[in-house]
């Protein structure tokens, strides 16, 4: 998982260098170009995938426990953290492969000044892949690397795991409430240097489309910003 992350991180620097994204004035045209890629590349490849309509998701044998041959792939990790290996090899071997679409970064009006409000960039142009799984409980767990344009339109990048306790409410609806474990980067915060972070995460899905939110905590005029992205469910790879 330590090698999946640093490997993410790293493609989605050397992005972020090739296209010039950290360069504000650049930034939000190569974050739309991006964005559009992954929607045509995403449409494409679920026009032709059949839905499914049962209450919990369609789930192979394995999900019912962890496989025994993850054993191996794990046997260097402590004990203690043997299930954890498991669960996130589970999720990346056999997990359904999904689009983030980031869209809003709302900053709370009752913490910062309508002068700084007219000076942030609310519009957090950006996206990523991730692998999503459901377990025997019907509960989600996800691991997702995406960037987005921060509020100064810079580029920042994420990636982490996700965990939803899930209310399924209809064969296609779910209501899922959570957190989410993440390392990110930011030019104005630690120097830019990467740092971890934990969030709350909801979600509302209708069949293969999910709108998910976080709210970042801070004190005035720092933090205090709800963060609204999209997902799909495809098969692209």
């Amino acid at each position: 998982m330590g090698i999946f992350i640093s490997r993410m991180y790293r493609f989605l620097e050397t992005l972020a260098l090739k296209y010039d994204l950290r360069n504000p004035v650049y930034a939000e045209y190569r974050m739309k170009k991006f964005l559009i890629t992954l929607l045509l590349l995403s449409f494409l490849n679920t026009a032709s995938a059949n839905g499914t309509n049962s209450v919990l998701p369609q789930q192979s044998p394995a999900a019912t426990e962890l496989p025994k041959d993850y054993t191996e792939s794990c046997t260097k990790w402590w004990s203690w953290t043997k299930p954890i290996c498991k669960r996130f090899h589970q999720i990346w071997t056999e997990g359904d492969k999904e689009l983030y679409l980031s869209g809003y970064a709302w900053h709370n009006r009752y913490t910062y000044s309508k002068h700084k409000i007219r000076s942030y960039n609310e519009q957090a142009w950006g996206g990523g892949l991730g692998k999503g799984f459901y377990d025997e409980k019907g509960d989600w767990h996800g691991l997702f690397a995406f960037a987005f344009l921060d509020s100064h339109k810079n580029i920042e990048p994420a990636v982490g795991y996700a965990f939803l306790k899930v209310a399924h409410l209809t064969p296609n609806l779910n209501l899922g409430a959570g957190y989410t474990v993440l390392v990110t980067q930011r030019p104005d915060i630690f120097g830019g240097i990467p740092f971890p972070g934990v969030l709350p995460w909801v979600s509302v899905s209708y069949r293969k489309a999910s709108i998910s939110a976080t709210y970042i905590p801070g004190a005035a005029g720092a933090g205090n910003v709800l963060y609204i992205l999209g997902k799909l469910s495809f098969d692209l790879f």
